[in-house]
């Protein structure tokens, strides 16, 4: 049994270990007594009940005697708590906070989540109804926001009925600059409602525990619509498309800098335009020299994009693309998501032999996407049935 003095403590030492114990407004502002008596006082109401990592050592925080010791006891955790840690591309059974409190900090890369929604709703494998649902979340995301390292991302998906509850947990725990994007997917339905707007589509939240968050940019291949606008250029045998070259409204975003006379190439008469270029006057000679601009009758120049020299369309935060679950990947079970937006989740976030990890697994579509991507996985589930029906597809 390990101890640590809190009076001992630098004050920026209080903030990073024991910020979960502290109010969650205003906190930031407090004096180190201050903190320290939060801190106290929370650990006396709750003896126990809250665990944290410090130096890799499970954290069984006690106060030693009353409310006047600032001295916090720390249980050394048993091999059986790393075991879970350990074991990667693992299929876990249990209660899922359980499990993540036996996680080390910082230990997973990418957390994907498809939480219960509160419905009321009886799915056989679960009662998806609880008395204070933003509890129970709140205890799990804080606890994934500990075993995200540095650079990891968290992704809840969710449905917009609770999808404001979601942002408000991960406002608090990750912090509102760490929000990333709220993801709309199409994900179907043709259910008539003559009440209200039929719902057809999920949300999919992302959180990065830092700024230096992973993020990897994902581009989808050209249509045959745009091709078929693609000119083909006489001087590079080539084709491009073309974009602006000019602010159309520069009293909106004035860039003085950018605001220069070109020649009007090809115009009759006036030999210059004035006007606020997307580039300086450097950049848009080299262009011009370079046959990599396209000018009107007017003689305004547009910018030449070769379609061999760009990644494709790139993946923005609507995705209209990926179908609901297809009849070759169907299972018997509930809330089932298709492979193929896990695999766009696990592209996006993670890299090869990263651990991810989904601590409400279900049939383990994560794991599923994982596997054919290269990365290791962790799966939590409270019912057995969701390891069966995994196991069986995957082995």
């Amino acid at each position: 049994m390990n101890y640590e003095d809190l009076s001992s403590l630098k004050i920026q030492e209080l903030k990073d270990r024991y910020s979960p114990l502290l109010p969650e407004r205003g906190w930031k502002s407090l004096r180190k007594s201050e903190m320290i008596r939060f801190i106290v006082d929370y650990l006396s109401k709750n003896k126990g009940d809250h665990r944290e990592f410090t130096d890799a050592t499970m954290a069984v925080p006690e106060i030693e005697g009353g409310e006047a010791s600032t001295r916090v006891f720390f249980e050394e955790p048993s091999e059986e708590l790393f075991q879970v840690e350990r074991e990667s591309r693992k299929f876990r059974v249990g209660d899922n906070l359980e499990l993540l409190r036996g996680l080390q900090s910082g230990s997973i890369d990418m957390i994907y989540m498809d939480p219960p929604y509160n419905t009321g709703r009886d799915f056989h494998y679960f009662q998806d109804k609880f008395a204070d649902f933003s509890s129970f979340l709140g205890e799990r995301i804080a606890e994934c926001h500990r075993v995200l390292k540095q650079d990891g991302n968290i992704i809840i998906h969710v449905e917009p009925r609770i999808s404001h509850h979601i942002r408000f947990v991960c406002d608090r725990i990750f912090g509102e600059g760490n929000f990333r994007n709220e993801i709309v997917w199409h994900s179907g339905g043709n259910a008539k409602n003559l009440h209200q707007l039929g719902r057809n589509h999920d949300t999919i939240i992302v959180y990065g525990k830092s700024s230096g968050a992973k993020f990897f940019p994902l581009y989808k291949s050209y249509g045959e619509e745009y091709k078929r606008g693609a000119k083909l250029c006489p001087i590079h045998h080539k084709l491009y498309t073309t974009s602006a070259a000019h602010n159309s409204q520069p009293e909106v975003n004035p860039r003085p800098n950018l605001r220069y006379k070109w020649p009007a190439f090809g115009r009759i008469g006036e030999a210059e335009v004035e006007k606020q270029w997307y580039c300086c006057k450097e950049r848009m000679q080299a262009l011009h020299d370079d046959n990599r601009l396209e000018y009107n009758a007017n003689g305004i120049p547009r910018f030449k994009k070769f379609m061999d020299e760009m990644e494709g369309v790139p993946v923005r935060d609507t995705w209209d693309d990926i179908s609901s679950i297809q009849s070759g990947e169907k299972m018997r079970y509930a809330t089932q998501k298709p492979v193929k937006l896990l695999e766009r989740i696990v592209s996006l976030y993670s890299v090869e032999g990263d651990l991810c990890l989904d601590p409400f697994a279900g049939s383990g579509t994560l794991g599923r996407a994982c596997i054919s991507l290269g990365r290791d996985y962790l799966l939590f589930d409270i019912n057995p049935e969701a390891k069966r029906v995994f196991l069986g597809e995957t082995t």
